[in-house]
């Protein structure tokens, strides 16, 4: 050996996340499963030749771009990426459900999530919550939020019987994209490109600002294929206010 590792937390293992944020950072959706992902930062070098002289070499970023192929293609994370659609859903009918079992007594303060929820993610309606076939009280027994498009129920009195939920909600019946033959901008969104190590910390990448600049391009699979259908992405960052393009950033080798 001619030398030895200096840094081991600098050596990088192990696959990345690819996330998207609509809302300048506050929540991040990770695209899921990926392959070939990579970054390429493209620059442009100024070099000024004389018959007698050089003068110092210029640089400045032509482009930086993360591509990877995604392979679970939801629409609703498609449309964040934007390839110009109109998005909508189509709602199912209203469904009941009654006693849903929620276990047998609860923790207060510790949440418990419903298993269905409206296509639209708001808050499941016409809850009734029981503790062996009495009925809680809303507001003091406890209280109902929305987290991710699921109902929870947050605990605030002790129960120890057998608990039930009653409710209403309204599936999606399906999702659709909508291309027509206009022109319109292109949505500029957060996006990260993120590992984690071995104690959770962190080494990323950040747009600030991004587009995806690929068109959709899918290969079908057939029946008898070992492959699934991929559709290959190009995030190109557009510099922010700030003139900012991306940034590096590093929990591990610290």
């Amino acid at each position: 050996m001619q030398t030895s590792v200096q840094k081991e937390n600098a050596v990088r293992f192990g696959s990345w996340v690819l996330s998207i944020s609509t809302d300048n950072g506050n929540t991040w959706v990770n695209l899921w499963a990926l392959k070939d992902a990579k970054l390429v930062v493209d620059k442009i070098i100024k070099e000024l030749v004389f018959d007698n002289a050089k003068a110092k070499p210029k640089v400045k970023i032509n482009e930086v771009i993360i591509s990877a192929t995604l392979y679970e293609i939801a629409l609703d994370n498609l449309q964040k990426i934007d390839w110009l659609a109109e998005y909508i859903t189509v709602d199912w009918t209203l469904t009941n459900v009654t006693w849903e079992a929620l276990g047998t007594g609860w923790v207060v303060g510790t949440p418990i999530r419903l298993k269905n929820k409206n296509g639209d993610n708001t808050q499941v309606s016409n809850i009734v919550i029981k503790a062996d076939w009495t009925t809680l009280t809303d507001g003091s027994d406890y209280e109902t939020y929305v987290y991710d498009g699921y109902t929870f129920i947050l605990p605030k009195t002790t129960q120890t019987g057998v608990l039930t939920a009653d409710y209403d909600y309204t599936p999606l019946a399906r999702k659709e994209q909508i291309y027509k033959d206009v022109q319109k901008f292109l949505a500029l969104n957060m996006f990260k490109f993120s590992n984690y190590d071995e104690n959770g910390k962190e080494f990323g990448i950040i747009f600030p600002q991004g587009y995806n600049k690929s068109w959709i391009e899918a290969q079908f699979q057939p029946d008898d294929s070992e492959d699934t259908m991929g559709l290959w992405i190009e995030i190109k960052a557009f510099p922010d206010g700030n003139n900012e393009l991306f940034r590096i950033y590093d929990e591990q080798d610290v």
